[in-house]
């Protein structure tokens, strides 16, 4: 941050003190430095109006890599912002990595931008883009290869918990990616593409990549004779959260019961589920946990479950 920011953010701050508010700045590459200055001068009252305009207006053309220069692991302020500039990182990565503003980015800054960008897919760009930065400044920077270059090697090796049973995925089901990632072709109108996991699991991911917003996902048995491929399952068999609204579905007669009340379809956005040994299931959206949405479930027989609405409905494991 440089002095001139320093100074105009803490302007800003000593305003508030007197007018019992904050004024959020309308450009949006000025709400980093101010919630430095904030962090800096320990105007902590101020933090959570900052912290949460920041949340809803991080973007690429204008923040994101500035959110890297904040304290991200260890300021429990800050903890929602590190969950949405991962969000925004992994859906923009490709532009982001093909680009050049991260030359710029400092070893330690460049280092947590690597970590929440890169994945299978883009391991090929992301070595690129480390030999581009290092080649920026190489007398500096050669040291820090091997520690960047094992964070893309770890990030390919990790292990994924789940794929995509090619026998238990409906014939509209295209399977891509060493079956982590699916893709529904055909028509929108109607839930008639299941898809099932390949192994029982108690957790996983997946990462909504387009055209999402009527996707079922949630556990279900393949014991269970009610399970159709070619058909919807979300009140007969198994246990959905619906993205489009948020609302709940179930074998048990669950009907659009209200879980999360909000749309959480958008691309690029990480749902997570999880059981734990008494059969609780909670949904996450981003990271954020969003309490229990079934109990009793059979900790032993479930599957990673979907039901696909939306023609090139996409998303993936991870």
């Amino acid at each position: 941050m440089s002095e001139d920011d320093d100074e105009e953010s803490m302007t800003a701050l000593f305003k508030a003190c007197y007018h019992f508010e904050i004024e959020v700045p309308s450009d949006k590459t000025r709400i980093v430095p101010l919630i430095q200055s904030a962090l800096k001068y320990q105007f902590d009252s101020m933090l959570p109006t900052l912290v949460q305009y920041l949340v809803k207006n991080i973007e690429v053309k204008t923040n994101v890599l500035q959110c890297l220069h904040l304290d991200l692991d260890n300021n429990v302020h800050l903890k929602p912002v590190k969950k949405r500039l991962q969000v925004e990182l992994q859906h923009s990565a490709k532009k982001i990595l093909e680009g050049d503003s991260y030359l710029t980015l400092g070893f330690h800054e460049w280092r947590n931008a690597l970590q929440l960008m890169v994945n299978r897919e883009n391991r090929t760009v992301a070595y690129d883009a480390i030999h581009s930065w290092i080649a920026v400044d190489v007398d500096n920077r050669c040291a820090y290869s091997f520690e960047l270059l094992q964070i893309v090697k770890s990030a390919v090796t990790k292990e994924v918990v789940a794929s995509f049973d090619a026998q238990a995925c409906g014939s509209r089901a295209t399977l891509l990616n060493n079956n982590l990632r699916i893709r529904k072709d055909g028509s929108n109108g109607t839930f008639n593409c299941g898809a099932l996991g390949s192994k029982p699991c108690t957790g996983f991911s997946v990462r909504l990549i387009r055209n999402c917003g009527n996707l079922m996902i949630g556990v279900a048995t393949k014991s269970n004779s009610s399970y159709k491929k070619d058909g919807n399952n979300y009140g007969t068999c198994g246990y959905y959260l619906y993205c489009f609204n948020g609302n709940l579905y179930s074998e048990r007669g669950d009907y659009g019961k209200q879980y999360i009340d909000a749309s959480c379809s958008s691309d690029g956005t990480v749902i997570g589920v999880k059981i734990n040994e008494h059969g609780y299931l909670r949904f996450s959206v981003n990271g954020e946990d969003k309490g229990v949405a079934f109990w009793g479930l059979p900790l032993d027989e479930l599957y990673a479950a979907f039901d696909l609405w939306d023609a090139n409905c996409e998303f993936e494991f991870v």
